[in-house]
């Protein structure tokens, strides 16, 4: 659905017109459950697990390295990456320096020679790329890898606007905005009946962003790829 065909969907459930709510209270409140659920789905997907950080305004993504393994995936919906950092085999993080492959002169394959522990690392794509492949003996396997990264969402503005999630959980967005509507407007039997039916949209929603198939894209997890 598309910002105008949300509202209209918010209008039919909550059998409201503009008058009764308005346009600007409507999009503020599609936006704040669209970052909501975003955030919902950063909680439940694959590999990677998010935490509070001492980075305010950013995200602490953290999953685990594979010995030997160069090649990771990142976070689909990371919009940027601001830090990454690897835990030592003492058990103690320390920052990697961004790497621009463009300007290495040197074979790529080359570049900072056998496993070890990582010093840099290059964005390639959807991946995110460890010079050297890190070896078990250099560091800790188990969230070893962390990232700090920006995922604010553009919030939607223009009637064409679509949210940047599965078409099948857009729904969360009209029933999250007729449920604050209930809430101002002390309709509480209605609003329990919208949260439940959130809820159910929710369970599935996390049972398929933590389930996806193995071979999606899309998943956030590891490459299993051998770089011995």
């Amino acid at each position: 659905m598309n910002l105008q065909e949300i509202k209209k969907d918010i209008r039919f459930i909550t059998s409201t017109s503009d008058t009764d709510f308005s346009d600007d209270d409507l999009v503020r409140s599609i936006n704040r459950r669209y970052d909501e659920f975003v955030t919902f789905i950063w909680q439940n997907q694959g590999h990677w697990k998010f935490g509070d950080s001492s980075y305010s305004t950013l995200d602490k993504a953290v999953t685990s390295l594979t010995d030997n393994q160069q090649d990771y995936v990142i976070p689909t919906d990371a919009r940027e990456i601001y830090r990454v950092e690897i835990k030592h085999s003492n058990g103690k993080y320390y920052k990697l320096r961004n790497v621009y492959e463009d300007d290495v002169e040197q074979s790529l394959d080359e570049y900072y020679g056998k496993p070890g522990a990582p010093l840099g690392f290059a964005l390639r794509g959807r991946s995110l790329i460890l010079y050297p492949a890190p070896s078990k003996s250099s560091v800790t396997l188990a969230g070893g890898l962390v990232l700090y990264v920006s995922r604010s969402v553009s919030p939607l503005e223009d009637d064409e606007d679509e949210p940047a999630i599965d078409r099948e959980f857009h729904r969360v967005l009209t029933l999250g905005a007729a449920s604050d509507w209930c809430m101002i407007n002390e309709s509480i039997r209605k609003k329990r009946e919208i949260d439940a039916e959130i809820e159910r949209i929710k369970e599935k929603a996390r049972w398929f962003y933590g389930n996806r198939n193995q071979s999606a894209k899309a998943r956030l997890r590891p490459k299993r790829e051998n770089y011995a």
